[in-house]
């Protein structure tokens, strides 16, 4: 909490220090965080796989790194997709996890499928943490989710988490973009003011103020 009060941008910087893509390494994306439930890697599994055998996945270096906690059911569609491209790491320290990002041309975040009659708005943490990194995001996820509002701000991509062909147009039109070296398609807007560090940082030490006010 001090770094968060006392120097917060400082300290995520630290964290999380943006990179430029080079097109002359593989074209990356990486997935970090849990696996688990509904919240499953089978229709991005089934995008790479309409890829693959259409053959546009054959001209381009390609990994996909998948990393975190993924229960058994993820574990075994991970396996048995065969796909060459793809490296489960299972799960990762936060150093290892961070590392990693840093490596991708785009993260990727799949969001937990609302269940019926859910009406809270959630924006996940993590997808702070992949914009901080200043790569553009790919995010699977529903239409006008917290998370497909905040992309559409220039932050990156949001797939229908329903439609695999959609998905598959999306990172199509990604391996396009990195075989032409194209850097303005990579190139995100600097991370929002109302998500900074310090702006939250000093709200929250102002409910703290107020509730220790409240009870003098």
């Amino acid at each position: 909490l001090y770094h968060f009060l006392f120097q917060p941008d400082d300290y995520l910087c630290r964290l999380f220090v943006s990179t430029d893509i080079d097109f002359r390494q593989p074209l990356r994306f990486v997935y970090t965080g849990g696996l688990s439930g509904t919240r499953s890697p089978r229709t991005l599994l089934s995008a790479l796989n309409i890829l693959q055998h259409q053959g546009e996945l054959n001209d381009i270096k390609l990994q996909f790194d998948f990393a975190g906690q993924f229960d058994r059911s993820a574990r075994r569609q991970i396996e048995q997709s065969r796909l060459p491209f793809i490296k489960s790491h299972g799960q990762l320290s936060f150093k290892q996890s961070r590392d990693l990002l840093q490596r991708a041309t785009c993260p990727v975040l799949i969001d937990t499928p609302p269940s019926a009659g859910d009406r809270t708005l959630h924006l996940p943490s993590k997808l702070l943490d992949y914009v901080l990194c200043r790569k553009r995001v790919v995010a699977l996820t529903k239409s006008e989710s917290p998370t497909d509002r905040f992309l559409s701000q220039g932050y990156g991509i949001a797939c229908s988490s329903d439609d695999p062909a959609a998905i598959a147009v999306t990172i199509k039109a990604i391996t396009d973009a990195f075989r032409g070296n194209n850097h303005a398609f990579f190139s995100t807007p600097p991370p929002p003011e109302t998500h900074s560090a310090k702006l939250n940082a000093e709200r929250l030490a102002q409910l703290f103020q107020n509730v220790l006010s409240e009870e003098k």
